[in-house]
């Protein structure tokens, strides 16, 4: 709530934290006291996913959704996806080439100020309640839009960890500093899917 990413109208609930939601074995979910759950940082994977298959169920063979940065190829072609620099968005930090894949990235943010372009962090560390000053940048490529918008928030908190949690997704993993430079790269082995390579 600190950092005023809420509606104003719900800046007065109590907080409450990840511990408050319980995960029943028949897929219910409860929770300890009233909290507020958003699901923004998967909203637009899904939406990307869903656009998918209704092109799909309309006949289309192949194509590109793009949702502000998440997207997703399929069909048969593949297509080379350029990544920006986190912190100049005009400067490429590298690229992807995706076939029946989807890329997620969270990181920074570009707010304008009234004297130019200033950097704001919206990746925050659930555990600390700090952002990070170091990495701000997790390019995630999985087969679904929806599970790599979710690594993306999973990796930035564990980074290096994350990497069972990966391979068991068949994802790859970018993670940029400050400067560009590449922090820590994760390939999936995987013997069904094709090769993703940030370069």
């Amino acid at each position: 709530m600190q950092w005023n990413y809420l509606p104003r109208r719900y800046r007065n609930v109590s907080e409450g934290n990840w511990r408050d939601i319980l995960l029943e074995k028949n897929c219910a979910v409860r929770f300890r006291q009233r909290v507020i759950v958003d699901l923004g940082g998967i909203a637009k994977g899904f939406a990307v996913d869903r656009a998918v298959k209704a092109l799909k169920c309309a006949g289309v063979p192949s194509g590109v959704v793009n949702a502000g940065g998440d997207l997703r190829v399929f069909g048969l072609k593949s297509e080379l996806v350029h990544l920006r620099h986190p912190a100049e968005p005009m400067r490429p930090a590298g690229a992807i080439k995706l076939r029946e894949r989807a890329l997620a990235t969270s990181g920074i943010y570009f707010a304008q100020k009234r004297h130019g372009t200033a950097m704001v962090n919206s990746l925050i560390n659930g555990r600390t309640g700090r952002s990070s000053r170091k990495l701000i940048s997790v390019s995630i490529a999985a087969s679904a839009c929806m599970i790599a918008d979710a690594l993306t928030k999973i990796v930035f908190v564990l980074r290096e960890k994350s990497a069972p949690l990966l391979a068991r997704y068949h994802a790859d993993a970018l993670l940029l500093e400050r400067d560009g430079a590449p922090l820590w790269k994760f390939h999936s082995p995987c013997d069904t899917c094709d090769p993703t390579r940030f370069d």
